[in-house]
């Protein structure tokens, strides 16, 4: 037996044993400052930057009556020697593509999205170059890196009635850029500006190990490309031979802006969502996660995580976009300045998104780096010492790895195994939650005797056999009916077996610090993990419900979701000593820095009256691409106020109809949009319906334009 091997068996009977004497380890692995392990420091490879541009055409595999251009910037080891190298593909979301200005660029047009140059005194936004910093980190670790500008057709551009946002318009460009790569790999081609020869990437990538990032809109586009690829009947394997996207991560995504339904199935996927949200307010980049939760069949398994940054806005994830999105954060501290850019939410990044990819592509993978998104690993201090990060998680959502034992899928009262719950000093009420799945609001007062919540799932003296699982999980949040700033919720957690007996009341807060809300419309959860070896005094063998207890005299109001089994710690866990003590609580950690002019609660909606608002035009058009026969109606509006390019989805109200085609008019410096609508639907309007610009996930910001006046058609 090698010392290697002596080293890790060690390593794990360490960890094992101190399963057995569980009880006090939270104060050992505190001082032992055991943690997840840190991917922000740079690899010892010379990386090596380039870019690779073709000229812009019609391309069907695309956008079959936009121009669109492939061009990406190309970060990689300046030696390709060795293996084949992994290769991971960047898209960024949807902005202005012409900007003015410096430190912070103004971004307030959108002429290079149709016509492929800017004004004068104006330059093309180069989107595509504001994750350098994540990866030229990549690249001194091995990683080819391709970050991907969707400008020309795409960004800023006009959606249709399948793909409002364009993100399976994304999607294709993604899997045109995988195409060529494949064929660079294989034959040889790229060119000259990449400075390696015709034939310098042939045998040195690894088309069976390819990762995907997507910030925002580029979020949905990324996980349409791993959904378009693998569709029954796509032609794309064909032509992309051996590809296998193995892993997505996205930083504040948005989720339904088209006719489908995109999830990450069979793939490792990160969600990190920027708590202060001032773009994707609504948080909608959970809704994937909460889809794929209750996906049971996974095949293959695989890890899924959400990351919950609090203080972090949308837009500073990306260097190039230097103006905030965000006025405010709801009873948090920002880590973001207004303007041009947030060193914190950097660092944040990078002591995330390397760290996925590492643990999930290359051979060998760094497996330890999956410890960053599991909830049983206390964080790197790189990022508990930055902002608070919570953590959602799922080793697999795959009856293979976990098992169901409350998902508050039955009438309020009921368990999912029938059995009435039992409560004290309690109330219940079962609720869905956005995106899918359900889950229990419980709420209690002040009582000397406390209160108490038990759920079964076996019925008189019948029991379980949890021998096969290692980890009890469940989810939870507290409700915005408490204040972010109150002090955090702590409870009790007992495994009840066949026979009344208790096991030993394990802690909460031995696992996760329970504070919030961090924003005040959603309903974040994060995961509790417990390893079943911290139950004693119970019979592991056939438990038959489990019950949590709220101190006396506290009160509270919390989310509980998703009660599961699992069967293993999760990737990497045992590869260093793992630690089920206590995370690193957010009261002993510095307070992020405070700006100026930063809100602490969110501010009022800006609304945009009357009197700077115009309808411009009304006029009937033939209608666009597939539905040329159709007649069309554009509504034309014109602004003082500019419209803002974001990734949400601009809408027109008309009474309670919405209206999702838009585009910008060229050359109004953002202050005209053109919405588009079928003529049947404009029929169904009704005159003098009240007219409004806003964004999808809420009425933030408002433009109002009186009542529709359809006698103005023409």
């Amino acid at each position: 037996m090698t010392h290697g091997m002596i080293d890790r068996w060690s390593s794990y009977l360490r960890a094992s044993m101190f399963l057995v004497v569980f009880s006090p380890l939270a104060a050992v692995w505190a001082s032992l400052g055991l943690e997840a392990p840190d991917s922000t420091l740079p690899g010892p490879y010379a990386v090596t930057e380039a870019e690779y541009r073709f000229e812009a055409g019609v391309d069907p595999d695309v956008l079959a009556d936009v121009p669109t251009e492939v061009w990406a910037a190309v970060y990689r080891p300046a030696s390709l020697g060795g293996k084949p190298r992994p290769l991971i593909l960047f898209l960024h979301g949807n902005h202005a593509t012409c900007g003015q200005g410096a430190n912070p660029r103004q971004d307030d047009g959108c002429e290079y999205t149709d016509t492929g140059t800017c004004p004068d005194g104006s330059v093309v936004v180069p989107n595509h170059l504001g994750y350098a910093y994540l990866a030229k980190n990549l690249a001194s670790w091995g990683y080819v890196v391709a970050s991907i500008n969707a400008n020309r057709g795409i960004t800023c551009g006009s959606g249709n009635d399948d793909d409002f946002g364009l993100n399976l318009a994304r999607g294709r460009l993604v899997l045109k850029h995988l195409r060529m790569w494949s064929e660079w790999s294989r034959s040889g081609g790229a060119p000259a500006s990449l400075g390696v020869g015709n034939a310098g990437f042939v045998g040195r990538i690894d088309m069976g190990s390819v990762g995907l990032m997507g910030h925002s809109r580029g979020g949905e586009g990324v996980r349409a490309a791993l959904n378009l690829f693998n569709d029954a009947g796509s032609a794309w394997p064909r032509v992309i031979p051996r590809l296998q996207i193995k892993a997505i991560f996205e930083i504040g995504a948005v989720d339904g802006q088209t006719s489908r339904v995109l999830d990450a199935d069979g793939v490792a996927w990160n969600q990190l969502l920027p708590m202060c949200d001032g773009d994707v307010s609504g948080l909608e980049g959970r809704y994937p996660y909460e889809r794929m939760l209750m996906k049971k069949g996974e095949r293959p398994e695989a890890q899924k995580s959400l990351q919950m940054v609090w203080g972090a806005n949308h837009n500073f994830f990306n260097t190039e976009w230097q103006e905030s999105d965000s006025d405010s954060c709801y009873e948090l501290t920002a880590i973001f300045p207004a303007a041009p850019g947030s060193v914190e939410q950097q660092r944040v990044a990078l002591a995330s998104l390397p760290a996925f990819f590492r643990g999930q592509l290359g051979t060998p993978q760094e497996a330890s780096f999956n410890q960053v998104f599991n909830p049983l690993i206390p964080l790197p201090k790189v990022l508990s010492a930055t902002t608070r990060v919570e953590r959602d998680f799922s080793v697999s959502p795959s009856f293979e790895e976990s098992h169901s034992l409350e998902e508050f899928d039955r009438a309020k009262g009921i368990s999912s195994a029938g059995l009435p719950h039992v409560l004290r000093n309690l109330t219940t009420m079962h609720l869905s939650l956005p995106g899918g799945g359900r889950a229990a609001k419980l709420e209690w007062k002040s009582s000397p005797k406390g209160a108490s919540f038990e759920t079964a799932w076996a019925a008189g003296r019948l029991g379980r056999d949890f021998g096969e699982y290692r980890v009890l999980e469940f989810r939870v949040g507290r409700t915005t009916n408490m204040g972010a700033s109150a002090p955090p919720t702590v409870f009790s957690v007992e495994l009840i077996d066949a026979s009344g007996n208790a096991s030993k009341a394990v802690r909460t807060s031995d696992f996760a610090e329970i504070v919030g809300p961090a924003h005040q419309f959603a309903h974040t959860l994060q995961t509790i993990r417990i390893p079943l070896a911290a139950f004693s005094g119970v019979d592991l063998g056939q438990v038959s419900s489990l019950r949590l207890s709220f101190d006396p005299d506290t009160e509270g109001s919390l989310h509980l979701a998703n009660v599961r089994l699992a069967r293993s710690f999760g990737r990497g866990a045992l590869d260093a000593p793992w630690a089920p003590g206590r995370l690193e609580s957010a009261r002993r950690v510095p307070a992020p820095r405070r700006y100026p002019g930063i809100a602490r609660r969110a501010r009022p909606p800006v609304r945009h009256g009357f009197a700077k608002n115009r309808v411009v035009g009304l006029r009937r058009v033939s209608g666009p691409g597939e539905s040329r026969r159709e007649p069309v109606v554009e509504i034309e509006l014109e602004s003082d106020a500019k419209f803002p390019v974001r990734d949400d989805l601009i809408v027109l109200k008309v009474g309670r109809r919405k209206v999702l085609r838009s585009r910008y008019v060229s050359g109004s410096g953002l202050r005209r949009m053109i919405f588009t609508v079928r003529e049947k639907e404009f029929r169904a309007m009704g005159q003098g319906e009240s007219m409004s610009v806003e964004y999808d996930s809420g009425a933030r910001e408002t433009w109002s334009f009186g009542g529709l006046d359809k006698r103005a058609l023409k």
